[in-house]
């Protein structure tokens, strides 16, 4: 895994392009928040433990995170497998891009507040809050849900 910064022209290159991490808070427990630069999809991840080793940790976390969440939506094997062999390897860098932070912000509000609104972190489904997220309409995609903007894309492989 390369930490060099990522060329644009590979993240065009990908189905659905760059994904994006920021660490943030659920009540005082650390969570990776993965969010998609096309397609806004997002998804949350905890219990991982602080190491040496936490970007490798992450693309793990990641890659296992992304195969449950889009195996939930009935992909074809053939997409799923396209798709995980894009994301074999990844490289770090930092965005520049205000909208997908704001976005970022956004989706971390919304994961905070039906955590809390469901209960809290020991008695909600996180899986059925990252659907109810995702099927939230976004404004940076005209006010299209982000997994039918996922399942469009990923039809086209199919």
């Amino acid at each position: 895994m390369s930490s060099e910064l990522m060329n644009h022209e590979l993240l065009d290159s990908t189905l659905l392009g760059a994904w994006y991490v920021n660490l943030i808070e659920i009540e005082r427990k650390k969570h990776f928040l993965f969010v998609n630069e096309r397609t806004l999809i997002s998804f949350v991840c905890g219990g991982f433990k602080k190491s040496k080793n936490l970007k490798h940790d992450m693309h793990n976390l990641f890659i296992s995170q992304l195969l449950t969440f889009f195996k939930e939506l009935d992909f074809s094997l053939k997409s799923l497998d396209a798709l995980m062999a894009e994301y074999e390897n990844i490289t770090f860098s930092k965005t520049t891009s205000r909208s997908i932070l704001g976005s970022m912000n956004d989706l971390a509000q919304l994961y905070r507040h039906y955590v809390w609104f469901d209960g809290g972190l020991n008695s909600c489904d996180m899986n059925e809050i990252i659907l109810r997220v995702n099927n939230t309409p976004q404004a940076n995609l005209g006010h299209k849900y982000s997994i039918d903007t996922a399942k469009a894309m990923l039809l086209r492989i199919a």
